[in-house]
Order: structure tokens, then C-alpha cells, then sequence
């Protein structure tokens, strides 16, 4: 991918010489790029004509010369690491929208891009016509992360950029992003079973949900309950800790411990097909009609609730 595009606006003048005399054109101006749609070859063989070359060249030789003064010279920059471009080069600029991020720093992005992706932006833009929007709590960084991915980039969508990527995607309701996302998180993501389950509870992602119901590890681990593991371990985020590994959403009002000491939702539970399972997670036997309820684990529910 070139990391600039180019265009150049010249003014050219034409001097045939042959055996029947020579022949001067008038001036032309004429455009020169490395990304619209005509070459520089085509541009040069429309200035050539070869009827003009067939009339003066009757022995079959001639001489052409091509004199240019180049009038304007403009770039349009890429950034190979986000992908984004700064559209400095653009034929009107009405069709742009400018995105201004913390510390007032603007990007300009096509209208019909985010009109076309975003339903938040579709709704705004049919009400009423912007030509700039304030992007609160959104560095230039985060931008660039999400017009890459907008706009289909390479390795755009990863494990470092898919947490921003999925929350300005949210934000915006940028629908079509979303599955993109989730397509990357059952495929391709090495995030941790319990990172991916907070993330599909957090943007409600049904089929990455079904994924890891399907692809539950079977390998047994420690056996702690909920209270002992809050006290003794890192959790990196609380609500990891809060997501039952059998339905892979919160737990429900009513979360039961089972004898192993692993905690799932009562509903999960009572969806067992036989009061004595094995444990989903430590694959430990067990009765599950003797669940207890696991108050610590109701009581951090209910705080979370009121907040």
C-alpha cells in the first residue's frame, strides 16, 4: 500500500516536427495522479493523437516534444499504522465531516462512510446537517483504531485494539463493526475463556456466547467459592467474576454454590438433566440438588444493582 498519494496539475504544450513542416498546439491542462481512475499513459496518448503523428510523419519519423509547467502539486497522506488517511486531498469538501477528539485535535472522514455504518451518525445527519461533531472522552488514537477498522484495513481488528474498537463501535451503533469483532473474538482472539465471556456480556455478542458454551474447557481446577477466590485472587476485572460459566451471562438473583465449591446460575443448574452431574468446570461429581446459596455472591449483585 503507498503511504502518499499524489496529484499534479499541469499545463502542456505539443510540438510535432516531421518531413512536412512543424505543427505547435495550443495549451493543455492536464491532471496527473498515482490513484484516479485514468493513467498518465492514457492522459499522454490523448494529448499524442496519432492522427497528428500519422499527417506529419509520412517517412514514417518525426520528433514530439512535450513542454509542462507544473501549476499545483497536492498530497493525500496515509498512516500505515492506523490505516486512516488525512484527506487533505479531496475534490469537495462538503462531503466531509469533521470528527474533533480531545484536545481539539480534527479528523476529517466521509459523510457517506458514517452515514452509511452508523446509525447514530445516519440519525444525527438526516435531522440536521453537521459538518463537525465533538467526540467526548475519544483520544486520536481510539479514532484512528475504529476508522481503520471501518474502513476493512489490514490487521486492523486485534487484541490490542478490539476493547476500543467494540466500545466506540457500541457507542455509535455501528452494527456491522460489531459482528466484525465478534467474528474475530471466535476465530482468532487469545483472550482468556472468562475475558471473552465478560466482553460477549458486555455487548451482548450471542454467537461468541454460544461459542464458549460449546467449547468449554473440560480440565478440572481448583476448587474455590466465589467469597475465597475475591479474597485470595487478582481478578482483573470484578466482572469476570460475576459471569456463570455455564450460560455465560451474569448470574441471576439466585447464584448456588455446588459441593466442589463452583458457583453457576440456580436456573443453569436446574437445567441439569440429572440431579447428580459432574461439575462443568472441575468435572468433580456432584448433587446438585443440594446447591446452597452463595449470599456474598447475592449481596455483591444487589450493590452492583443500586450503583
Amino acid at each position: 500500500m503507498d503511504t502518499e498519494k499524489w496529484s499534479i496539475e499541469v499545463e502542456s504544450k505539443l510540438r510535432i516536427t516531421g518531413n512536412r513542416g512543424a505543427l505547435d498546439t495550443n495549451n493543455n491542462s492536464m491532471q496527473f495522479s498515482n490513484w484516479l481512475p485514468s493513467s498518465k499513459l492514457q492522459k499522454l496518448q490523448k494529448l499524442v493523437g496519432y492522427d497528428c503523428l500519422k499527417e506529419h510523419s509520412a517517412d514514417g519519423k518525426c520528433v514530439v516534444e512535450i513542454e509542462m509547467s507544473i501549476q499545483k502539486v497536492e498530497f493525500k497522506e496515509i498512516d500505515i499504522v492506523s490505516g486512516c488517511e488525512s484527506l487533505k486531498l479531496y475534490e469537495d469538501d462538503k462531503d466531509l465531516v469533521s470528527l474533533i477528539v480531545e484536545k481539539n485535535r480534527k479528523v476529517k472522514v466521509e459523510r457517506k462512510l458514517l452515514c452509511a455504518k452508523s446509525k447514530f451518525f445516519e440519525s444525527k445527519m438526516s435531522a440536521k446537517r453537521y459538518d463537525a461533531f465533538q467526540l467526548d472522552n475519544t483520544t486520536l488514537v481510539e479514532l484512528n483504531q475504529l476508522l481503520a477498522a471501518l474502513r476493512n484495513q489490514p490487521d486492523s481488528i486485534t487484541d490490542v485494539t478490539i476493547d476500543t474498537v467494540l466500545k466506540l463501535a457500541d457507542r455509535f451503533e455501528m452494527d456491522s463493526l460489531i459482528e466484525n469483532c465478534e467474528k474475530f473474538l471466535i476465530a482468532k482472539s487469545a483472550k482468556r475463556p472468562k475475558t471473552l465471556a465478560r466482553i460477549a456480556v458486555d455487548y451482548q455478542l450471542g454467537q461468541l456466547k454460544a461459542h464458549l458454551r460449546r467449547n468449554r474447557p473440560n480440565s478440572a481446577v481448583t476448587p474455590l467459592t466465589f467469597a475465597c477466590d475475591t479474597r485470595q485472587s487478582k481478578i482483573e476485572k470484578l466482572e469476570e467474576a460475576l459471569i456463570c460459566t455455564v450460560c455465560y451471562d451474569m448470574f441471576k438473583e439466585e447464584p448456588k454454590t455446588l459441593d466442589c465449591g463452583h458457583v453457576f446460575c440456580e436456573e443453569c443448574i436446574r437445567g441439569f438433566n440429572s440431579p447428580i452431574i459432574r461439575c462443568p468446570m472441575c468435572r468433580k461429581v456432584v448433587d446438585a440438588t443440594v446447591a446452597t446459596p452463595n449470599y456474598v455472591l447475592k449481596r455483591v449483585l444487589e450493590v452492583m444493582k443500586m450503583s
